[in-house]
């Protein structure tokens, strides 16, 4: 079932929209959540909040993509998972906000979200292909350094 399909069944408010996107996107948001979290059972879970999510908010919104708007929730909700889980101990995201530390304002100077995204968009724009698909993979995905499916593909 293409995407089109299940924003009509959102917007139907049929569950089966439910179990489409679970068996079309389950395992890649699982990933991104697990690579956030370093924890498998707490990936899965928020990807069911993300479902949830979902369902909640669509509609009123019709996503252009829905594995990059479920993706997005499923980032969001693993990293406010990681922030309270960190306040106990260190988990698998520790690395990646070490390494941006330098590259990225101190907390007390505000930057917009539109700025932060213009800048990352600027970057991103002068790379190749390959250099953004591993920025994106480690800094989005927060897979580790070591990224052995990229370099097989």
């Amino acid at each position: 079932m293409n995407d089109n399909e299940i924003i009509s069944l959102l917007y139907e408010r049929s569950e089966t929209a439910l179990t489409e996107v679970q068996q079309k996107y389950s395992q890649s948001c699982i990933r991104i959540a697990c690579n956030i979290l370093g924890n498998e059972s707490d990936a899965e879970e928020c990807f069911n909040d993300a479902l949830l999510r979902l369902w909640n908010t669509v509609p009123p919104k019709h996503p252009d993509s829905l594995f990059a708007y479920l993706s997005v929730i499923t980032r969001n909700i693993a990293i406010d998972r990681y922030k309270y889980l960190s306040a106990e101990k260190r988990v698998g995201m520790t690395a990646v906000f070490e390494e941006l530390e330098n590259c990225i304002a101190s907390p007390s100077v505000e930057v917009s979200n539109d700025a932060l995204a213009d800048a990352i968009n600027g970057f991103l724009a002068e790379e190749d292909a390959f250099n953004r698909q591993l920025f994106l993979l480690r800094y989005y995905e927060a897979n580790s350094v070591l990224i052995p499916h990229v370099f097989s593909a």
